[in-house]
């Protein structure tokens, strides 16, 4: 068969026009393009058409659609051959799938494929072979889980699935005829050597993990599967790939949750032993992971871990509680606790979880919360009855003085005045105890040396505790001083060491010693009423009787003692309590049976220099001179106390009952008065408010604030000349403070 384009390329060779015309094999030589240039008579006998039909014609209209030509010619080009089955369709030959060779270039853009004839029994045969292997990758197309085939020889990609196109996201063209490593599927030739290296050996592959990479560049981590087999008389391998990107990151996202937890996590197996502790748990309980892992869990017996199981084993859900547990130094944890089941994909129970929430700080601070709501309550409970009774012993003391006074020097009831006095002045004791405890105490504060403070105070201590107990002092020079009321914190020395000293009755050790401290965030948070920073710790040690967890958690109410009816008023830690929380700082003690009490003060540390500790001298008696003093009291009996006191000793005195009588007074009669000695609190108008008022017009008023209690709103920064008169008062006082008040420069 000749026509120009067969002479074209055949040229004027004999012998290989012999061979072309004459094979029983059809042949044809297409162009780069794919179309048909020249076909032998085979080739038209093949598709039923003659030759000027196919001649021209693209080849692909031969082929059935299921092929992939365009990927065997790119083989074709790439490599120099290809090899394999092609559909042969046509309107004028049945369809049937056909063995074909192809050789590239056998001149310039020329290139052949020779399709081998077979007939006889064996063909029909093969076709029903052909016909199988056809609807297996028709499935393979549409299979859910990534598939390819590639041949064994070259590792070539001859069939692959949608999902598998949609999973690396190529189109079908840019896979068939080009190999993983080509494509660059495998970032990491450790994988693909894995799974040639079995299948070498005849071992199938079955889930082995490893990485893949998209036409993106996204890696992707897969379960592979392979396994030989023969796929259109060649040997191939199939393998699928399922994507566990997504699990593996969540695994990655549960442990990295697990290990950042702050709550302590921990799971046991069917055995009871521990398969998962996390950080937080070795936090809370003391143990590594590598000391429990794989033994029971430390802070249960065995039997409690079996019974942890099987209890999880036999509910639903999830089950919460609280429990109490020991930690590795022994010290007990209170923790919340949740457990639930650990399932396999079957959904069987093979183990338990346990999620365990720390809550021995927070159990702590709502204790101490609790404490200091009760004893904010009893503070103000205490302080009002303090207030009230100040007022009654200012009158009782008070007038006692006037009869005194009234009385000739030889009269019967002197002595019956002086015990009422007396009395009066251990009552009015304490008051000024209760007070402190409520921190409604006036103080004044000034930066003082403990250490001088305590060696000041050392001989008077050894006296008070007496010759049976031993005093130690350790002083250290390189702490701060401190900023509070001298005589508040020698009364602290003194309960603190009268209490130790009757802990002691057989004798014993009391320690005292000043040193610095400092609080970190975790000392901070079991006191929270003080911040973390530098302190001044004074630490009062004796080696008495020592009390139990429930006298410690009292020691500080007001009233609580363990003395004997009559030997004490339980007022002298609470006195401590009220001094020391009123100077900014906070006490612990820590005792038990036996072993003696540790009582620890800690306040603020300041550089600022100490101040002279000691209060200048008071004058004997200040007698007036004809000033008139206006006197504010709601008090009928303290203010007729004040104005006869007043009046006795030389002063003019102008009465009013509350604030509005007592600003009306003194605008209409401000020439004349030198001093408002008033109460601070009064119904109405209370002291302060007055005061502000009388010096908003008259900016030189002298001020003198009587009061039961310095928790009566005192202002921050009072009037330029205000002062403050301590109730109950005595006559002394009362007078001095007038005085003062009185002849305080103006300037």
């Amino acid at each position: 068969m000749s026509t120009p384009a067969v002479e074209s390329w055949r040229g004027g060779d004999a012998a290989m026009r012999a061979l072309f015309d004459q094979s029983d094999d059809a042949m044809i030589v297409v162009d780069d393009s794919g179309a048909v240039v020249a076909v032998n008579a085979s080739t038209c006998s093949l598709l039923g058409q003659p030759e000027h039909t196919v001649v021209g014609a693209m080849l692909s209209s031969w082929i059935g659609s299921d092929a992939d030509l365009p990927a065997a010619l790119r083989t074709l080009l790439d490599v120099g051959s290809v090899r394999g089955l092609l559909p042969i369709v046509g309107p004028g030959a049945p369809r049937r799938l056909v063995d074909y060779r192809g050789v590239a270039r056998i001149a310039e853009g020329r290139h052949l494929l020779v399709i081998r004839s077979r007939t006889g029994p064996s063909v029909a045969e093969r076709d029903a072979l052909e016909s199988a292997e056809a609807r297996f990758v028709s499935m393979l197309h549409v299979t859910p889980t990534p598939t390819v085939i590639t041949r064994l020889r070259d590792e070539r990609y001859i069939a692959v699935s949608d999902s598998f196109l949609e999973l690396l996201g190529y189109a079908r063209e840019e896979v068939l005829g080009r190999s993983g490593a080509e494509l660059g599927v495998w970032p990491h030739a450790s994988d693909r050597n894995r799974i040639t290296a079995a299948l070498a050996s005849g071992r199938p592959v079955r889930n082995l993990e490893g990485r893949i990479r998209t036409r993106a560049g996204e890696e992707l981590t897969v379960l592979l599967s392979a396994e030989r087999m023969e796929f259109y008389g060649e040997p191939c391998v199939m393998a699928l790939a399922n994507d566990i990107t997504e699990l593996r990151h969540a695994e990655e996202l549960g442990r990295t949750l697990v290990q950042a937890s702050p709550a302590a996590i921990f799971a046991l197996d069917d055995d009871a032993r521990v398969s998962l502790w996390n950080p937080a748990a070795e936090r809370v309980f003391g143990w590594s992971a590598e000391e429990v892992e794989g033994r029971p869990p430390p802070f249960l017996t065995a039997e409690t871990a079996a019974t942890f199981v099987e209890s999880v084993r036999a509910g639903e859900g999830v089950e919460a509680g609280d429990a109490t547990y020991h930690r590795r130094d022994g010290g007990a944890v209170e923790v919340t606790l949740s457990r639930a089941p650990l399932r396999d994909r079957s959904g069987a129970v093979r183990g338990a979880v346990g999620i365990l929430f720390d809550m021995t700080d927070r159990r702590m601070l709502e204790d101490q919360l609790r404490h200091a709501r009760k004893m904010e309550v009893v503070g103000r409970f205490a302080g009002g009855i303090a207030h009230d009774f100040n007022n009654m012993l200012q009158v009782i003391s008070g007038f006692a003085t006037v009869a005194r006074y009234s009385l000739p020097a030889e009269h019967v009831a002197h002595a019956e005045l002086e015990q009422i006095l007396r009395a009066s002045s251990r009552a009015a004791q304490l008051t000024r105890q209760l007070l402190a405890f409520s921190r409604r105490q006036l103080t004044q504060s000034r930066v003082l040396d403990l250490n001088a403070l305590v060696g000041d105070m050392h001989r008077m201590l050894e006296r008070l505790i007496g010759e049976h107990v031993r005093l130690e002092v350790r002083l250290d020079p390189s702490a701060r001083r401190v900023r509070g009321d001298i005589g508040q914190l020698e009364q602290v020395l003194l309960n603190l060491c009268v209490n130790a000293r009757d802990a002691m009755p057989d004798g014993g050790e009391l320690t005292l010693s000043v040193a610095p401290a400092r609080l970190d965030l975790d000392e901070a948070r079991r006191h929270p009423e003080v911040a973390a920073g530098g302190y001044v710790a004074l630490r009062v040690t004796d080696t008495g009787t020592g009390m139990d967890a429930a006298t410690v958690e009292r020691a500080f109410d007001p009233f609580f003692t363990t003395k004997e009816t009559g030997q004490g008023t339980g007022l002298g830690l609470a006195t401590v309590y009220g001094i020391v929380r009123q100077s900014g700082g906070e006490v612990w003690l820590s005792s038990e049976p036996g072993r003696g009490t540790t009582v620890t003060i800690c306040l603020p540390g300041t550089h600022e220099a100490a101040q002279s500790i000691r209060p200048p001298p008071q004058q004997a008696r200040c007698e007036g001179r004809g000033e008139t003093v206006l006197v504010v009291e709601d008090e009928a009996l303290v203010r007729r106390l004040t104005v006869q006191l007043l009046q006795r000793h030389g002063y003019k005195v102008i009465e009013a009952t509350d604030g509005h009588e007592g600003l009306r007074a003194y605008e209409s009669s401000a020439e004349q008065i030198r001093l408002v000695l008033t109460d601070v609190v009064m119904p109405g108008m209370d002291g302060v408010e007055m005061s502000r008022r009388i010096t908003r017009r008259f900016p030189e008023a002298r001020t003198l604030y009587m009061t039961a209690w310095s928790g009566d709103a005192l202002p921050v920064t009072m009037e330029r000349y205000a002062a403050v008169l301590d109730k109950p008062f005595t006559t002394d006082s009362l007078l001095a403070a007038v005085r003062t008040a009185l002849d305080r420069p103006t300037a």
